[in-house]
């Protein structure tokens, strides 16, 4: 049981209920991403488009034409998203949909550590794949995508910029947004470059654990986990209603997730998050809480095995189900090409009972953790009376010294189940 414990808490989340569903595929204006691009083959470093372009596809994207070059070509991309995002908080009053991120976060610090965090994100482009051929929606299970490239002649992408400054000459405009750039303090710009990967891993966690980017009732649980990553205690400088939606949402969900397991499998991110990397894909929490708690009751009880044998395989037939694809029945299985579908819960209802039921009678939830998984605790009401009368033969069997000795010495008898 120890090696679940750390992860009794994750097992289940608000959203986890019967028929619920996953992250619906909505296209908002602030998700969207303006990146400078050109397909000149030639490579013209003078040309900030073409500049960016070599950047984001470069292994090593400092080493790419000049240092003015370079600069220009972030500084472009950068203003690009700045005035962007301004153009929306100032024009775009009714974008801002119940459940996504507040108008009033927008701050203009705000908005500029979001353009920079994007920034920094396309520059990882080698490890997130945000840039090639295959990086389409359709290729990564979605049906749109929030990156919009602009070239020199684009008017997307001048209107972005002058947007809020009519009568200012266009060209005069560009050769500033190239030339100059207010950034995010420095200690943000080093902190948000430190913390790329621990921060967008548990984004991606989140998706995986509890199906969405961010809902409200989640930022707790994004600032419980980021306290645990970071210490001593640092309050992460942007709000995460802003890093999970607006930053980094528009990074496909499954690029996020194997950039995620990358960071795992790499030594990048703080040992919390490598340790839920394989966390119950949102959905299935129900199956793998039972089966832990399953493990853990039977080890000591084996003879519950002969009661619930029929379930036990039904059990264990999905839990290798999931194992197959982590992403099969989950609540945002389309989202990474898995199997689309629910699993059957109803006959986890005993076992979960059982398990519970016992579980208070022995122990208490702060010593057992897997008693606090709301997954866990709903299932078994499916099933009260099974859970209550195996309790209470538990309860009886285990008040005698004699067996209480058995048990300690791994000898338990037959009875429990049969009286």
């Amino acid at each position: 049981m120890a090696e679940v414990d750390y992860l009794a808490e994750d097992f289940n989340g608000d959203c986890f209920k019967k028929n619920a569903t996953g992250e619906e595929e909505v296209q908002l204006f602030e998700y969207m991403v303006f990146i400078p691009w050109a397909d000149d083959a030639v490579k013209k470093f003078d040309d900030p488009f073409t500049c960016f372009k070599a950047m984001a596809s470069s292994k090593k994207p400092n080493d790419v034409g000049s240092e003015d070059q370079r600069k220009k070509a972030r500084n472009l991309m950068y203003n690009i998203n700045v005035a962007h995002l301004r153009c929306m908080v100032a024009n775009a009053e009714d974008l801002f949909a119940p459940g996504y991120a507040k108008k009033s976060l927008y701050t203009n610090k705000a908005i500029e550590m979001i353009a920079f965090f994007r920034l920094q994100l396309c520059m990882m482009d080698l490890q997130l794949n945000l840039f090639s051929a295959s990086a389409t929606p359709a290729d990564n299970y979605c049906s749109y995508t929030d990156i919009q490239f602009v070239g020199a002649c684009n008017g997307d992408m001048l209107d972005a910029l002058d947007v809020l400054i009519a009568g200012v000459d266009r060209a005069a405009l560009f050769d500033d947004a190239c030339n100059n750039a207010v950034y995010p303090k420095k200690s943000d710009r080093k902190f948000i470059k430190e913390n790329m990967c621990n921060s967008s891993s548990l984004v991606a966690y989140m998706m995986r654990a509890r199906g969405h980017h961010m809902l409200e009732e989640m930022k707790p649980r994004y600032n419980e986990l980021w306290n645990k990553i970071c210490r001593p205690n640092v309050t992460y400088p942007l709000d995460w209603e802003l890093v999970a939606g607006s930053a980094i949402h528009f990074v496909f969900p499954a690029v996020l997730d194997k950039f995620y397991v990358y960071c795992c499998d790499n030594g990048l991110v703080d040992g919390s998050l490598q340790l839920r990397v394989n966390v119950a894909g949102a959905g299935t929490a129900a199956l793998h809480a039972v089966k832990a708690g399953w493990d853990d009751l039977s080890a000591t009880f084996p003879q519950v095995n002969i009661r619930f044998k029929s379930y036990i395989e039904k059990l264990n037939a999905d839990i290798l189900k999931c194992q197959a694809n982590r992403w099969d029945y989950t609540v945002n299985a389309g989202l990474y090409g898995a199997a689309i579908g629910r699993l059957e819960e109803a006959y986890m209802g005993s076992m979960a009972s059982s398990i519970v039921a016992i579980g208070r009678a022995i122990s208490s939830e702060d010593e057992m953790p897997l008693l606090k998984s709301k997954s866990l605790q709903r299932t078994a009401k499916n099933a009260p009376i099974t859970g209550t009368l195996l309790a209470l033969a538990v309860q009886s069997f285990i008040k005698d010294q004699d067996r209480v000795v058995a048990i300690m010495d791994g000898q338990v008898g037959g009875q429990m189940i049969e009286n």
